[in-house]
């Protein structure tokens, strides 16, 4: 689901984001030869996999408690999170793997930013793989940032679109819901909401 501003805008990033209240799970990206995994216990520590491809970072940017990620080449698992945030308010952390910028981290190849009016943008294919704890207050999302120019650093001024895969405990977007959505098989709510200065579509799995 998009507006003017997206499509007009720049995409900076996509992510697979584990937001974390106190969870142990793990995301993936694609197949990969075998390394030596690497654990990343710092706040706002991050690695590149698959030659820079990927960026895995920490990101415990909600909290000051301990969490640690274990990252392979294909992805990382969260080992550690002694997250106890309020259900109502903003999550412990974002623990995730990604493409393109993130306050100028960047990932080798990906081509990102990229303009919403290129043509390769709707041939852009991804996928993912997940295993979810069965206990737990959390989601695990797919994360699309757009932003009117083409910026690697600092805050997007654009838009977010977030794809909720799974969530689990009593949590809910930003915002507030305006609608439901049937795509690839699924019935999804559609909620909108306002996040410091971007402005957010989040579409949770009903």
């Amino acid at each position: 689901m998009t507006d003017t501003r997206e499509r007009r805008g720049m995409s900076r990033a996509v992510a697979v984001i584990l937001a974390a209240l106190g969870l142990v799970l793990a995301a993936g990206a694609v197949t990969a030869p075998a390394r030596a995994d690497t654990t990343i216990c710092e706040k706002y520590g991050s690695t590149t996999i698959q030659n820079g491809r990927y960026i895995v970072q920490n990101n415990n940017w909600g909290d000051d408690t301990t969490q640690c990620v274990n990252v392979t080449g294909t992805g990382f698992t969260v080992t550690q999170a002694s997250h106890n945030k309020p259900t109502n308010g903003a999550p412990g952390s974002y623990p995730s793997i990604y493409a393109g910028c993130h306050y100028a981290n960047c990932t080798s190849g990906s081509g990102l930013p990229m303009r919403a009016s290129d043509s390769r943008f709707n041939g852009v294919q991804t996928s993912v793989s997940m295993t979810y704890p069965g206990s737990g207050v959390y989601d695990a999302a797919y994360d699309i940032w757009f932003d009117p120019t083409p910026r690697t650093d600092g805050q997007n001024t654009g838009a977010e679109i977030m794809v909720w895969l799974n969530r689990v405990g009593p949590i809910q977007p930003v915002g507030s819901r305006v609608g439901t959505v049937s795509l690839a098989g699924a019935t999804w709510e559609v909620w909108y909401g306002n996040i410091q200065v971007p402005s957010g579509y989040t579409c949770a799995a009903s």
